[in-house]
């Protein structure tokens, strides 16, 4: 993987391999299944079918996988996400999802181009 391409597309490479212990095999390999990983969809689909409680759910979840790969800006997105969702501000937490739905966009591409 091109490590300065990534940076560019928000994911924070050297931080994220620390937390792989310096294993960039390990730490590609895990970012490489973002783009598979369901819980960006149910999140959208919980969101547009008003399901506020599988919406926080999703939403939390994915916090942890794009915290863990230190995807930064999404990451901190998908905390206002999750604490507009965890006190029941649907509307600002439907704003968020919107800055959140291009933040994934860009980085899942980025990731889809360094295979």
């Amino acid at each position: 993987m091109e490590i300065e391409y990534l940076k560019a597309h928000g994911v924070n490479y050297d931080d994220g391999l620390k937390r792989f212990m310096g294993n960039n095999e390990l730490y590609e390999k895990y970012l490489r299944k973002l783009p598979a990983d369901a819980n960006f969809a149910k999140l959208e689909h919980a969101l547009n079918t008003e399901n506020f409680e599988d919406a926080f759910t999703y939403a939390h979840t994915l916090k942890g996988i794009v915290g863990n790969l230190s995807i930064d800006d999404f990451f901190h997105t998908l905390y206002d996400v999750v604490e507009s969702l965890r006190v029941k501000n649907i509307e600002n937490a439907s704003q968020q999802f919107k800055i959140l739905k291009a933040q994934y966009i860009e980085v899942v591409e980025a990731l889809k181009e360094q295979e």
